[in-house]
């Protein structure tokens, strides 16, 4: 990868974070705060009823699947509330391997699209995503 590219990643992922908050005022009509509040407001979302309007009458193998770009904007909006609140720095992976990109944090690698994954999972643990971030030095 090049310095070009490695400057200009972060920014690519820092986007699409933007493009699903935009998605979630459209939808919900809510105003996703870039911080702790946001997280939790994710978390509140990510559950078995959005995993079951996602993936309804989707084909898992189709770039646009909802639950391909639900993921990658989630993730990358987790992403950017670290990044935003000092926590960590994004590793990223060129496109279009996006969901292969991890935060360093100072306690090691986190992955924030898997984490989005695993909350639309039946392994669901409430507030995952808010107590993974309060853990964060």
């Amino acid at each position: 990868m090049t310095d070009e590219e490695r400057e200009r990643l972060p920014k690519t992922l820092g986007k699409l974070a933007m493009d699903g908050v935009e998605r979630i005022y459209q939808v919900r009509r809510h105003d996703l705060s870039p911080d702790r509040g946001g997280l939790a407001y994710l978390d509140s979302l990510l559950d078995a009823e959005m995993r079951e309007k996602l993936s309804r009458d989707q084909d898992p193998a189709h770039p646009r699947n909802l639950l391909r770009v639900v993921g990658t904007e989630f993730g990358c909006i987790v992403g950017e509330i670290y990044v935003r609140a000092g926590k960590g720095t994004w590793v990223p992976r060129r496109p279009p391997n996006h969901w292969r990109s991890r935060l360093a944090l100072k306690d090691g690698e986190y992955d924030p699209f898997l984490a989005v994954v695993r909350q639309l999972s039946e392994d669901r643990e409430p507030d995952a995503l808010v107590r993974r971030f309060d853990d964060a030095p």
